[in-house]
């Protein structure tokens, strides 16, 4: 129907995940598209069809899940309006496009749906920073918050002058509040440790970055191995790329404390001490948390605020497109 131009929306890019459409172990999970919450959903998810008397949304926040919602809202046919804190849609996605070469393939996600907004006739207002109710939003149906999520603290102790962020922050550029710039030190100061109690891409992702910008790179798991979440999605070509940088990992390693420039750690069941020095930074990758806060703020003043993608639970970002797509359909 696209070649033949009979359906006017623009063709969806595939984005190489191997979570989302391949089938390796015995978890029955279905096969899917990150791009597309509808793939083998086609029973379970109604189409989005347009509303009899369709009255205006607000989404906030331009990354995947704020960008699935405002285009399926659109498609039932009611006045969008999507307002993005950043100088560009794609949040996170596109900080990884633009940050780790692995990842470029997101910026076509991106992209997808900028076009598809701009088809759409949604209303995007990027540098929109929403710090409370407005009173204009009382005339908004449905409030969709796709605030995102914060990382917590390192779960150990740091003392002294070992710099010590979180993957987010390393991601993003930012470190502290949003938008300022972590002042990271250069690899001449030393290596760099990923300390990784997530198991899966986020830890992938730092060590490519920390790679690309010439970091000798070690990652501790207290795990059995190191990276459990990209064996079980497939992405068996990444421990080949980082083997080849010289990465080394370090599974069964309990973290104990950053102190003196140095991370101390323990093996996990024989107790034996290990140190890890000279550091330029450590990177702490634990699951983030929701940044729940203005949502919070929101529901104060509104009867119909709704947290999706990482705003409700962090996620992987085909399951946040999914629950975005799946919330307004329910709303």
């Amino acid at each position: 129907r696209k070649l033949q131009g009979r359906d006017p929306e623009p063709v969806r890019p595939h984005i190489g995940m191997t979570r989302y459409f391949a089938v390796r172990g015995d978890w029955n999970r279905p096969l899917s598209d990150l791009a597309n919450p509808r793939a083998g959903r086609e029973a379970l998810l109604p189409p989005a069809v347009a509303r009899q008397r369709p009255r205006p949304a607000l989404v906030i926040g331009g990354g995947p899940a704020g960008l699935e919602a405002a285009v399926t809202l659109a498609r039932q046919g009611r006045p969008v309006r999507l307002l993005e804190a950043g100088p560009a849609l794609g949040g996170l996605a596109r900080r990884l496009a633009d940050g780790v070469s692995t990842r470029r393939e997101f910026a076509l996600l991106v992209d997808h749906y900028a076009a598809l907004l701009d088809h759409l006739a949604v209303t995007v207002e990027l540098g929109h920073e929403v710090r409370g109710f407005e009173p204009w939003m009382a005339e908004c149906e449905h409030i969709f918050a796709a605030t995102g999520a914060e990382a917590p603290p390192p779960p150990f102790p740091v003392e002294g002058s070992v710099f010590c962020t979180s993957a987010r922050a390393l991601l993003c550029g930012e470190e502290g509040r949003e938008g300022e710039p972590a002042p990271i030190p250069p690899p001449e100061a030393g290596g760099a440790v990923v300390v990784d109690g997530e198991y899966g891409f986020r830890m992938a992702a730092a060590v490519e970055w920390l790679l690309q910008r010439g970091y000798g790179v070690d990652v501790v798991s207290d795990d059995f191995f190191v990276g459990r979440g990209l064996v079980e999605d497939g992405e068996l070509p990444w421990f080949n790329r980082v083997a080849e940088r010289g990465v080394r990992f370090h599974p069964r390693t309990a973290h104990a404390a950053a102190r003196g420039g140095a991370l101390h750690c323990a093996d996990r069941f024989s107790g034996r001490a290990q140190r890890f020095e000279p550091l330029a930074l450590i990177v702490s990758v634990q699951p983030d948390i929701p940044a729940a806060a203005l949502p919070a703020a929101l529901r104060a003043a509104h009867p119909s605020v709704i947290s999706i993608g990482d705003a409700r639970a962090p996620r992987l970002m085909g399951e946040a497109i999914h629950h975005a797509h799946r919330a307004v359909l329910e709303a």
